[in-house]
């Protein structure tokens, strides 16, 4: 099993080198979009049932489900994504 640890600096297919900051950056971008998309969400739903608690559980939970399948996690100050460790951890090929 190959083994490499993504928060050294990776080549690119061109050769050329790309920096820590840039491997995270790419890695946080679908979780930001899934973010929105949960964002949108809400909005959308507290538009049509007037506010949070009259949103039925079931879509709560399904939306909570959503985050959680993305690799989202539910900390002591709410949603947060991955932190920096974990989107730069060792990775196996």
């Amino acid at each position: 099993m190959l083994c490499y640890n993504v928060t050294t600096t990776p080549i690119t297919e061109s050769g050329s080198w790309i920096s820590n900051e840039t491997v995270i950056a790419m890695r946080e971008k679908p979780y930001i979009e899934v973010w929105g998309n949960f964002q949108d969400e809400v909005y959308r739903l507290k538009e049509e049932y007037g506010n949070w608690e009259s949103i039925p559980n079931s879509e709560r939970t399904r939306m909570a489900d959503e985050l959680r399948g993305a690799g989202w996690i539910y900390g002591m100050s709410g949603w947060e994504m991955p932190n920096s460790v974990a989107l730069s951890s060792v990775h196996y090929l």
